[in-house]
């Protein structure tokens, strides 16, 4: 009977233990479950945060990232793929830089703007022109039809963007210019040299508008374009030498994005001081207007620059990619781009033949042909044999 006892005693002990265990292990899958659900609840708050952007910036990324799909719609878009092709009859008889102007007294043709205007009457015409121009809705840049235009108006013209950063845009150039095209590319690389402006918030300014935003540490970024070259440093420092590189080579397309007035004004006026603005050239501006100084920015660029050939250029306005065109602004608001023409004021004459352009060059259609553009096949005809 004892031995029996025993064994039943035994048993009960076995019985605890293995509801110890039971309870043990329950209490680990409920601390387990409970660690999960706090980290995913972590995780959700903290991407709940990165989610809470100003609007202003999220406006500004996608501002940013739809120009890379650009560069895949080119290739469907029609766009030429070498300056040499020829220009369809339509947009021949709608090409803005032949276009003659109306009688002494009466107003200009539309979108043209003249730069002999004060500055506070012409920033208030060309709102106006801006405002009447085509709306680009999906492209922010403005960069594909008025780069097929230059092409046309300036054939085996520079084609060049100052303000790289990751390449979106550039992208897209590159594609719409195609193979036999080359583009030259200028950034420093380390970001905007000097505040650009206030922004809504420090973390704005930091990224956008204060000195360093924009940078990539001074490397240049890997895309693969192989009908680009690249000028890193700052444009003051390497525009000079390029266009003493340059002599006498005519300007199809600038892309200017460098954001500060200082640096738009380099681009500008260096191009302007070597006559290498001719008819027809496009100037693709990144931020004309949209954001509450655009009157002290790249818009008084334009017209500081060209003040010396204020009686020889007017400005046409090819289109935009800004939505809301107003006179002031109280916020950002984005895109910001704005495409335009030089125009030579000798083309708009009243009296005599209708000028048209070839080369670049205003001529009569009595003149005698212009000669051919030397074309440079390689990059390093470009850079070593400019002409």
């Amino acid at each position: 009977m004892e031995r029996s006892s025993s064994v039943i005693g035994g048993g009960d002990g076995n019985t605890g233990d293995g509801k110890a265990n039971t309870r043990f292990r329950l209490l680990v899958f409920s601390i387990l479950v409970n660690v999960l659900l706090t980290i995913a609840l972590y995780s959700s708050i903290t991407l709940a945060a990165v989610e809470r952007q100003t609007a202003a910036e999220k406006a500004y990324e996608a501002h940013q990232n739809e120009a890379h799909a650009l560069s895949i719609q080119a290739e469907t878009s029609g766009l030429p793929r070498s300056p040499k092709s020829p220009r369809s009859p339509k947009s021949a008889q709608a090409a803005p830089w032949a276009t003659p102007r109306s009688a002494p007294g009466t107003p200009p043709p539309s979108g043209r703007v003249s730069l002999e205007l004060p500055y506070a009457s012409f920033v208030k015409e060309m709102i106006a022109a801006i405002a009447a121009a085509p709306h680009v809705a999906k492209d922010q840049h403005s960069v594909v039809k008025p780069l097929r235009q230059a092409l046309q108006a300036v054939p085996g013209g520079l084609v060049a963007e100052f303000g790289v950063f990751k390449g979106d845009t550039l992208k897209t150039i590159s594609a719409a210019c195609g193979s036999d095209c080359h583009v030259f590319a200028f950034d420093s690389f380390q970001g905007l040299p000097s505040k650009w402006r206030d922004g809504p918030s420090k973390r704005f300014e930091k990224k956008y508008t204060g000195k360093g935003a924009f940078s990539l540490g001074g490397q240049v970024p890997r895309l693969g374009l192989k009908n680009v070259a690249y000028n890193v440093g700052l444009f003051n420092e390497t525009l000079p030498t390029f266009l003493a590189s340059m002599a006498h080579k005519e300007t199809a397309f600038i892309h200017v994005d460098g954001d500060l007035y200082a640096s738009a004004k380099d681009v500008l006026c260096s191009f302007v001081q070597r006559d290498a603005i001719v008819n027809g050239t496009v100037i693709v501006f990144d931020e004309l207007i949209g954001y509450p100084e655009f009157s002290s920015g790249e818009m008084k660029a334009l017209r500081d620059c060209f003040q010396s050939k204020r009686g020889q250029f007017e400005v046409q306005i090819l289109e935009r990619a800004v939505k809301d065109v107003r006179e002031s602004y109280s916020r950002d608001i984005w895109p910001q781009s704005v495409a335009v023409m030089m125009v030579q004021s000798a083309l708009v004459s009243d009296c005599g033949p209708i000028m048209m352009v070839q080369s670049g060059a205003a001529r009569s259609s009595a003149d005698t042909p212009a000669p051919a553009v030397y074309r440079p096949t390689t990059l390093r005809d470009y850079l070593h044999d400019p002409l």
